[in-house]
């Protein structure tokens, strides 16, 4: 299954959302494993290993590349952990507008469209809503999956 470049990325940022929320909820923290696979995926778009992305490794990450202007909160012209971090929690939690904690079918409608693309494949327990466990679930079967490929 091709999922769509906003859910590919979750995989990558899990490893920043640890312990942050999403609405008033708390993400729950990735396995060692997905860390390790996590960890690996930053290192490797970090061609020159300074811990941060740039413009030019950037280009190499399509939905990052497209985005890099808004990622880049600082403005310093690379992109860090944090802003990663930062940037997919601010996302979600705007696209919660009743912040009840999931996004449901009219939220993703409305601010999340490639979300709203694949909504039924994401919403796992097909209650209408996206939970975050549903999300870590996607992210970590796609996690896995990328693992695996290698």
């Amino acid at each position: 299954m091709k999922l769509p470049h906003e859910i590919r990325l979750l995989p990558l940022l899990l490893v920043f959302l640890a312990p942050a929320a999403f609405a008033q909820m708390t993400l729950p923290e990735p396995t060692q494993a997905q860390k390790q696979a996590l960890q690996q995926r930053w290192a490797k778009a970090d061609t020159n290993q300074d811990g941060y992305i740039d413009r030019a490794e950037a280009d190499a990450l399509n939905p990052i590349s497209k985005n890099f202007d808004v990622l880049d909160a600082d403005r310093d012209g690379r992109l860090s952990q944090a802003e990663m971090r930062n940037s997919v929690l601010d996302r979600l939690r705007a696209a919660d507008t009743n912040q009840d904690g999931d996004i449901d079918r009219a939220e993703a409608d409305a601010s999340l469209p490639r979300v709203a693309r694949a909504f039924d494949r994401l919403d796992l327990n097909a209650d209408g809503k996206l939970s975050v466990e549903e999300v870590q679930q996607v992210a970590s079967r796609f996690a896995g999956r990328r693992q695996g490929q290698r």
